[in-house]
């Protein structure tokens, strides 16, 4: 109920707070999407038959991966905390200690929602978490290196409850919607600041420091891309965990070609998430720059008129380079392991 109080009262109060949901909101839609593709076009009863079938182990453990994949969590944790106190700090340094103190508020429930929804995907056996966590822990927990692993902390079913195992990659999701969270609020409140400086006809010098503001909205593409990149390569290192127990043979092969093709699926709904974030800021900034010209004098002022409909020009992803390449780097990094 405090939850819900406070988004209510922060959603009434303020209009930075509003964008920073709908963004948040956008940002959803391509999980979302492929949520409800894998449902209809996947059967269920073939996806349990893989989770059920009996793979062949070696009788070594290939170390490699399972390295990499421990020191790659451990560059993304460090990364995402940089990044979490850098956007944390930047809206508290411009907030009152009130309204800040909301927004951290409304940050949590934000955070806990999205964990709300991990929990209902595999408390339903939603497809995609059933290929991206079930299949990969239902041979995990088979195996002798890493059966200790999957001692149940709370004394739950293994699947349910919380292991040893479950800690690291349920810490690497954490903190990486945590940044997800912060970054939308973040982009509420410059957003707001545009979108309200804009109603304020600034002069010449003003214009030129507001044409550079919104092309600091890259700033959170970079912010996202270099969390998404260390996200990526862990949720291929995460699906290809089982390789390092599997022997070698046609089970190892089918087994490495459908972790591949998940590790394709996450890289492109990282990306697909970061181009959300990236046009949501520029289709707002136009749309609410033309329905104030039509509600506006300002139309007697052609300088002005023409500045407005120029403005987050250079904004756009394929007038940037950087942004384009930030965008892609998830589905690129997914691909790279077919040529290794």
């Amino acid at each position: 109920m405090i939850g819900i109080k406070y988004i209510r009262r922060a959603f009434k109060s303020f209009y930075d707070l509003r964008i920073a949901y709908k963004t948040f909101g956008v940002m959803l839609i391509p999980v979302i999407s492929f949520i409800l593709i894998f449902e209809v076009f996947i059967p269920k009863t073939e996806i349990i038959k893989q989770i059920n079938k009996v793979y062949p182990f070696s009788d070594i453990v290939e170390w490699k991966i399972y390295i990499i994949y421990l020191s790659v969590a451990i560059a993304h944790l460090i990364i995402s905390s940089i990044v979490i106190l850098y956007l944390r700090s930047r809206f508290i340094s411009y907030y009152s200690q009130e309204k800040s103190s909301i927004f951290l508020k409304v940050s949590g429930v934000l955070l806990l929602f999205l964990l709300f929804l991990f929990m209902l995907a595999n408390i339903f056996d939603i497809n995609i978490a059933l290929l991206s966590n079930e299949r990969i822990l239902s041979i995990l927990q088979e195996f002798q290196f890493y059966e200790p692993y999957f001692n149940n902390i709370l004394g739950f079913y293994s699947f349910q409850g919380i292991t040893l195992f479950s800690i690291i990659p349920f810490t690497l999701i954490l903190f990486g919607l945590v940044v997800i969270v912060l970054t939308c609020i973040n982009i509420g409140f410059d957003l707001s600041y545009v979108i309200n400086k804009i109603k304020t006809k600034p002069n010449k010098k003003e214009r030129d420091k507001l044409s550079i503001r919104i092309k600091s909205f890259n700033n959170y593409l970079y912010i996202l891309s270099s969390v998404l990149f260390t996200s990526t390569i862990a949720t291929i290192l995460y699906l290809q965990l089982p390789l390092t127990c599997l022997k070698g043979g046609k089970f190892f092969e089918s087994f490495k070609e459908q972790s591949f093709g998940l590790g394709i699926c996450w890289g492109i709904i990282f990306s697909l998430t970061m181009l959300s974030m990236c046009l949501y800021p520029f289709y707002t900034i136009k749309k609410e720059t033309k329905l104030y010209v039509k509600e506006s004098e300002v139309i007697e002022d052609a300088e002005y008129v023409q500045w407005l409909q120029n403005l987050g020009g250079d904004y756009l992803i394929y007038k940037n380079i950087k942004s384009l390449a930030s965008v892609m780097t998830p589905i690129i990094v997914s691909v790279i392991p077919k040529f290794l």
